[in-house]
């Protein structure tokens, strides 16, 4: 009767494992995923540091059973480009006993982005002790996120922010520093003549924009190019 119980034990030891061998880890599965994500997106994140990309795999069914493949894994990204942070990738298996399963994975991004030092007004002209770098998930934070301080520093900002708050292009813009009616500066030059005189505005304007300028001297009204707070650029 011993034999007998020791017997049957042995048999269904054997045929648990023998099950087990022939059933695809969950765990490994995952693993395969994460791996192939790893290597598939390297070209499609150029620049970023992979310590700067992190990949989460879905936890799969617990009550999955595919069979083991008896050749490589196929895995491809199923999801459409550009890629956001939610895609996934079909796993197939081309063996005896072929199957395919699409598993989902996140991809988050992270980078030091600009942030706004303490809560700002709308109309603040940003210095640099109103900005500092943060670490953030880019994936969620959206778009027009900014990484160089140098872009946002003298910007004017579109709307309030709070402290913390992420800076983006579409918030900023350039400052006016040239107000309808204030005197400003007249630079005109060529190579062999330079003539500097004064005006009064008759536009607001940023750095760049051409606004008319009438001359003091003349009271003639010109077109002029603003250059920096106060002065504006006649061509000759």
């Amino acid at each position: 009767m011993g034999h007998r119980v020791f017997f049957a034990a042995v048999l269904l030891l054997m045929s648990v494992t023998s099950t087990a061998e022939e059933i695809e880890s969950s765990d490994e599965l995952r693993r395969h995923v994460e791996n192939y994500l790893q290597a598939a997106l390297r070209d499609e994140y150029v620049g970023i540091d992979p310590d700067d990309i992190e990949i989460s795999v879905a936890n799969l069914d617990s009550r999955l059973r595919l069979s083991r493949c008896q050749s490589p894994l196929r895995q491809e990204i199923g999801s459409a480009r550009p890629y956001g942070s939610n895609l996934t990738v079909k796993v197939s298996c081309d063996g005896p006993k072929p199957w395919s399963i699409y598993v989902p994975a996140r991809i988050n991004t992270f980078a030091e982005v600009a942030v706004v030092a303490r809560s700002l007004a709308r109309g603040a002209v940003l210095s640099p002790d109103d900005v500092i770098l943060k670490r953030m998930n880019t994936s969620q934070g959206g778009s027009g996120l900014i990484q160089d301080l140098s872009h946002v520093v003298g910007k004017e900002l579109k709307r309030k922010l709070d402290q913390g708050e992420p800076l983006r292009v579409s918030q900023l813009k350039s400052p006016q520093v040239i107000r309808r009616g204030d005197r400003v500066i007249l630079e005109a030059s060529t190579a062999s003549i330079s003539v500097v005189t004064t005006g009064t505005a008759l536009a607001n304007g940023q750095v760049g924009d051409q606004i008319q300028v009438r001359n003091e001297k003349s009271n003639r009204v010109v077109d002029a190019e603003v250059i920096a707070p106060g002065k504006a650029r006649v061509a000759l």
